[in-house]
């Protein structure tokens, strides 16, 4: 009777502890399911900034690379820490190819534009609902699907062009698995 007792006094300790394990866990998920967006404010920024149609964004790093860098360096560009650079994309809707995409890089100061270069105040964005982007940036594609499906779900009105926000990318890590790009929607 008492191994029996026993065992009793175990089941109902261990049926418990899984019922509290069981909310934990429902918790954590709904926990990062709501943040997987973030509402923010973005500050304004002062910005050397190149726009042109792009093929699609596997482009988007050679021309980093070979136009805008040298172009930034052979006009004496300082970028202030911490480095934040971002892509505005102004088609009416977000696509694939044929992209006609603004990249813009924080500076210290506003220079004179050049051919290549114009140099402005970005202003700021009081309310941008974010969301990070894992991956290639040829997936963009299925983020913002979701961060529009949420965007609806949440009642919200797009107020400007979405920023992509580069935070991880070909200069830091190999794997494009690993590239991380916030998605910056302005909203009210």
């Amino acid at each position: 009777m008492q191994k029996i007792e026993h065992c009793s006094a175990e089941i109902e300790r261990l049926n418990h502890q899984l019922s509290q394990l069981k909310s934990l866990l429902e918790i954590s998920t709904n926990t990062k399911s709501m943040n997987e967006f973030k509402i923010k404010s973005i500050a304004a920024r002062k910005v050397a900034s190149h726009r042109r149609v792009i093929e699609s964004y596997d482009i988007l790093g050679m021309l980093c690379v070979n136009v805008i860098g040298p172009e930034m360096m052979r006009v004496g560009c300082t970028c202030p820490e911490p480095q934040y650079c971002y892509t505005v994309e102004h088609d009416a809707e977000h696509k694939d190819h044929d992209i006609d995409v603004e990249y813009c890089e924080a500076v210290g100061e506003l220079l004179p534009d050049t051919p290549i270069l114009h140099f402005y105040e970005a202003p700021a964005i009081p309310k941008a609902l974010c969301y990070d982007h894992v991956g290639p940036y040829t997936t963009f594609s299925d983020s913002m699907a979701k961060v529009l499906r949420h965007i609806e779900d949440e009642g919200l009105q797009i107020i400007g062009a979405p920023r992509f926000s580069y935070i991880d990318g070909a200069w830091n890590k190999e794997d494009e698995a690993e590239w991380r790009t916030e998605i910056q929607v302005p909203v009210k």
